[in-house]
């Protein structure tokens, strides 16, 4: 998947992180952040309190998706959809790109208008 501000998983995946706090970049800066770099991989954190992050980040980036944006699931259930999001997000390297090629498998989310 391309990074790409008319892409509408790109997009959402970037403005729900930015929502939840776990991005401060502008959409172009965000291109090759890597999951480490959000705000829940924090420096010093031992690996439980970084557990508890991840799974605190999920279930906001959940909330915020499917309440505030109105996105519903890709013919999954809560739970599945919560686990792949954890799990993706405790492996250091993945890229936020490649968060939002994950979020195109779990969620169905309408086309954007062209910018």
């Amino acid at each position: 998947m391309d990074w790409d501000i008319n892409n509408p998983y790109c997009f959402k995946t970037w403005t729900t992180l930015k929502i939840i706090g776990q991005v401060h970049y502008t959409f172009p800066e965000s291109k090759n952040i890597l999951m480490k770099n959000l705000s829940c991989w924090q420096q010093g954190i031992n690996e439980q309190q970084l557990k508890n992050n991840i799974e605190r980040t999920a279930k906001k980036f959940d909330e915020i998706i499917r309440t505030v944006k109105g996105i519903t699931y890709n013919n999954l259930k809560q739970e599945e959809v919560r686990s792949r999001i954890k799990e993706f997000l405790s492996v250091p390297e993945n890229s936020i790109t490649d968060f939002a090629e994950l979020i195109s498998e779990l969620y169905k989310i309408e086309e954007l208008p062209k910018v």
